[in-house]
């Protein structure tokens, strides 16, 4: 009996063993490959069972012109491994605006070079092999298409032609070889929630003179099965009732649009990348596009016109403007909000664009991409991201000094040398993915204050170096101190816990104890002239709706006189619709000339700007000032101001800006006339204001 229990004992002993070394093995698969992960844990939750992800990109074609078969095989297969299935080519042609032709595909009157028409060919090729879906892009004519809008029905109707052309080109060449790779065609003209079609004439001409010709050609002269894609902008406003309205009239755009037309994809951009819009303004605005779709959907499918039911993509950006830098990639983390907030909504999340997620292209300004790539990849494999990172820490020998110009701060770091030990990952299961450099430091955020205010606010953004980094911050105020905050953060958007820290004085003026006298209008200025402008250029629809354009406006300003620009009365520097803001758009430059009725010694010259980013008002990228000694001398360059560094961030704030440019020399300057030379940022696509001119002379 007793040698019967004990071989009974030792068989569930066994029995046990096995079962812990079971429990043991089973906790290792599962955990070790959320370890780790450059020493930063993954957050202390289960991964969701679903959750969004990213399974489309587009390309800018221009930015790939010289790329050869290797490289569009190396950049798709990248996508590839973070479950992309679809590729859409931003455009296969350029209008330029000498009217010539640039293709991506082969055609004899193009201006393109030799590799530049083979694009179209290798996207479709590495795609084929991989196996996945490609919508090519039509053509695009940005000078003439945010000018002219719905606007112009010749020049609609002249575009559908060229649309038909390019379509029936690249069908013919490519549709034989690539049929089942090619899934559709994208219309690159944008539509926007502006003012340009909310109206029922303006829908009426868009669909009338390009969206219906366009798709019907599409659909009946190429493959009825091919869809048809269009990306428009979305501007969210900070009013309420004013974002309410806009919210109802792209509702009712969106609705006659889809109705009257066979487009199949509506993949609205989210605008968080430009700024204009926040993760939280884009939820009720796809919420609202849905509603739209679903609305038109119920009566397509009894249409005998086209019974084919609309799809709302997620088309979410993925770069980031912080500091003017559009080459920089949005943190991931921020990209999982914006496409989490409107997951419910949408059919398919795409992003534009691949230039600042492939880590293997070369891609201008895309250095930092693999750390985003591989962030991004983590996230799409695990669900989640990490919630914290130990081995970010900022710059060091940080250092700020006035620039020569005397209106800014020149500051200079050492950036930190990467310090974290690689993790090696589990590789045994499907989802095991090597982190690498995911969070290694990705760049270094700065914040500026005034010296009196409590309240740091971010200004830039700057991708990390192997060398020391020196950048300027541009027209600050005169006779103030400032402090700067340097903080280091990585692809998935997480910050150093504490930051380096430098302060500086920008002075008064170079001639210290001296004091300006601003020059009248009445009595020191003779006359102020524009030219470069026309009333094509101008917001009448601004100003005639506040009385500001009234004739004697128009016939001063058809004269090319803009008194009003330095007659004393300044703009509400928080509002864009004071009627003292001159408004244009779609100018590379113009030019202001100040004609003084006597020489006079001028000090400093001083502009006032605006920029209200969710209403497309931007602050000017450079201004150039002039001046001439006589009636009839020769100009010479007197300086130049660039744009300053506004707090990011914050699309929904408006921001009147003083640019200046101050004599730094000890000798008297006779200026008899000056010329003012302002070069818009997005010339094409957005507005810049100005107002009030001042001239200061010393006592």
């Amino acid at each position: 009996m007793i040698d019967v229990f004990q071989e009974g004992v030792g068989q569930v002993t066994k029995v046990l063993q096995v079962l812990v070394l079971v429990v043991i093995f089973s906790f290792y698969v599962i955990t070790v490959p959320s370890l780790g992960l450059a020493q930063v844990k993954a957050p202390n939750v289960s991964a969701p069972k679903k959750y969004p992800t990213l399974s489309g990109v587009m390309v800018v074609t221009e930015q790939v012109r010289k790329w050869n078969q290797q490289d569009w095989n190396r950049s798709l297969e990248k996508m590839k491994q973070i479950k992309v299935d679809t590729i859409v080519l931003q455009y296969s042609a350029q209008e330029t605006a000498d009217e010539k032709l640039v293709t991506y595909f082969p055609s004899e009157n193009a201006v393109s070079d030799k590799l530049q028409k083979q694009q179209i060919k290798l996207a479709l090729e590495a795609s084929k092999k991989l196996h996945l879906q490609v919508y090519i892009g039509l053509q695009v004519n940005e000078d003439k298409w945010f000018a002219n809008y719905a606007s112009d029905e010749r020049w609609l109707q002249h575009e559908a032609r060229v649309s038909q052309e390019v379509a029936q080109k690249i069908w013919k060449t490519y549709h034989t070889e690539y049929s089942n790779t090619i899934a559709g065609w994208y219309l690159p003209f944008e539509i926007s929630s502006g003012s340009h079609f909310d109206g029922i004439t303006e829908q009426k001409s868009i669909v009338n003179h390009y969206l219906k010709p366009v798709s019907e050609y599409l659909k009946s002269k190429t493959d009825q099965g091919k869809q048809i894609m269009t990306s428009p902008l979305m501007y969210p406003n900070s009013n309420q009732t004013e974002n309410n309205k806009l919210q109802s009239s792209w509702y009712g755009t969106w609705k006659y649009l889809l109705e009257k037309t066979k487009i199949d994809i509506v993949a609205p951009q989210d605008g968080i990348g430009w700024q204009s819009s926040t993760t939280e303004d884009i939820e009720p605005w796809f919420k609202t596009t849905r509603q739209a779709i679903d609305e038109v959907n119920k009566i397509r499918i009894k249409s005998t016109y086209y019974p084919q039911k609309v799809q709302l993509w997620d088309n979410a950006e993925n770069y980031n403007m912080n500091g003017g830098d559009a080459n920089l990639p949005m943190s991931v983390n921020l990209f999982i909000s914006n496409i989490k907030a409107v997951e419910k909504y949408v059919d398919k999340i795409i992003s534009f664009s691949l230039h600042r997620l492939d880590p293997v292209g070369n891609h201008e300004g895309g250095a930092q991409n693999i750390y985003y790539y591989n962030a991004y990849r983590y996230y799409a494999f695990h669900g989640n991201t990490p919630v914290s990172n130990s081995h970010l820490l900022p710059p060091v020998h940080l250092t700020a000094t006035v620039g020569r110009d005397g209106l800014s701060a020149r500051i200079i770091m050492q950036p930190r040398g990467d310090t974290e030990k690689l993790v090696k990952i589990n590789k045994r299961t499907a989802k095991s993915v090597s982190f690498n450099s995911s969070q290694k430091i990705a760049g270094y955020k700065i914040f500026r204050k005034e010296k009196n205010s409590a309240w740091f606010e971010q200004i830039m953004e700057i991708p990390q170096s192997n060398a020391s980094i020196v950048v300027s911050d541009v027209q600050l105020n005169p006779g103030t101190t400032y402090v700067y905050l340097v903080k280091s953060f990585d692809a998935f958007g997480l910050m150093s816990s504490y930051g380096a820290s430098v302060e500086v004085r920008i002075p008064d003026t170079i001639r210290t104890g001296q004091q300006l006298l601003r020059l009248e209008n009445t009595r020191s200025i003779r006359a102020v002239k524009i030219s470069g402008v026309s009333n094509q250029n101008e917001n009448i629809e601004l100003t005639n709706s506040l009385g500001k354009f009234n004739e004697r406006y128009l016939e001063s300003y058809t004269r090319g006189e803009v008194y009003w620009l330095i007659d004393g009365e300044k703009a509400n520097v928080d509002s864009w619709w004071d009627s003292h803001w001159d408004g244009f758009q779609n100018l590379k430059s113009y030019t202001v000339e100040v004609v003084l009725a006597q020489e006079s010694n001028i000090h400093e010259i001083a502009i006032d700007f605006l920029e209200s980013r969710d209403v497309g008002i931007r602050l000017p990228k450079k201004v150039l000032y002039e001046i001439a000694q006589s009636d009839t001398g020769e100009y010479s360059l007197l300086g130049e101001a660039t744009k300053p560094n506004i707090p990011q961030n914050l699309p929904h704030r408006v921001f009147s800006w003083t640019y200046r440019t101050i004599n730094l020399t000890e000798s008297v300057m006779k200026v008899k006339r000056i010329k003012i030379t302002v070069e818009p940022e997005y010339y094409n696509s957005a507005w810049n204001y100005i107002d009030e001119i001042q001239l200061f002379s010393m006592k």
